[in-house]
C-alpha cells in the first residue's frame, strides 16, 4: 500500500527568489516476500547509488527537473530513499507530487527495496555539490566546512567569488581566502545573510 504525505516548509528562499521549499514523503512496503513452507521470508532488492541516479536522473530530465543529490540509507525506522531535485524557477509542491509519481514508478520497475521515499527541494541551505551548483550560485553567500583547520578555523562563512577543480574562493570582508578542495567537506547556502 502507498501512503502520501506532504510536508510544506515555509521557508522562502530568498537567496534565488524561488518558490518556498516543498516535500514529498511516501511511506511503502515494497519489499518482495517470498513464502518457504510456514515461514515468509523478506527479500530486500539493493540498487547501487549511482546506477539509482542515472536511472532517475535520465527520467527527471524528461519533464525538465534536475536530480540534485540522492541519499539512500538506513535510518531509526527503516530504509530511507530521499531524491532532491531543483530547477531554475523553483521547486513547488505540484512539481514534487509530479515527480514522486514519476520516481515511485521508476524504482518499483526496478525492484529498489525502501520504507520512506522522500521527494524535496535542496532547500534554502542546499549543498552545492556539482558545478551547476557553483555556477549558479556565485555572488551567494556560502557556508564552507573543513575536514581539519583551516587558517584556524573549520567553518568559514563568504561570498562564493570563484572557484576551480582545486579550490573555493570566499570573499569576507573584502579579503579573499582560496579553500583547498581536498580539504573541504561540504559547502552550502548560507540563508542567514
Amino acid at each position: 500500500m502507498f501512503v502520501l504525505y506532504s510536508n510544506l516548509e515555509l521557508n522562502y528562499d530568498t537567496i534565488s527568489g524561488c518558490l518556498p521549499t516543498f516535500s514529498i514523503v511516501a511511506r511503502a512496503n515494497c519489499s518482495v516476500f517470498e513464502s518457504l513452507g510456514t515461514e515468509v521470508k523478506r527479500i530486500e532488492t539493493r540498487i547501487p547509488k549511482k546506477k539509482l541516479a542515472s536511472i532517475i536522473e535520465e527520467k527527471l530530465q524528461d519533464i525538465e527537473l534536475e536530480l540534485h543529490d540522492i541519499e539512500y540509507h538506513k535510518e531509526k525506522d527503516g530504509q530511507v530513499l530521499r531524491i532532491f531535485i531543483d530547477k531554475e524557477s523553483g521547486i513547488d509542491l505540484n512539481t514534487c507530487s509530479e515527480a514522486t509519481r514519476l520516481i515511485k514508478n521508476l524504482i518499483e520497475e526496478n525492484d529498489v527495496f525502501y520504507d520512506f521515499l522522500e521527494v524535496s527541494s535542496p532547500g534554502t541551505d542546499r549543498a552545492l555539490t556539482k558545478e551547476r551548483d557553483f555556477i549558479r550560485f556565485k555572488g551567494s553567500k556560502i557556508k564552507v566546512k573543513t575536514l581539519e583547520l583551516f587558517n584556524g578555523l573549520r567553518k568559514l562563512t563568504g561570498v562564493l567569488y570563484d572557484f576551480n577543480e582545486r579550490e573555493i574562493i570566499i570573499e569576507n570582508d573584502q579579503e579573499l581566502t582560496a579553500i583547498p578542495r581536498e580539504i573541504i567537506s561540504v559547502v552550502r547556502l548560507d540563508p542567514d545573510e
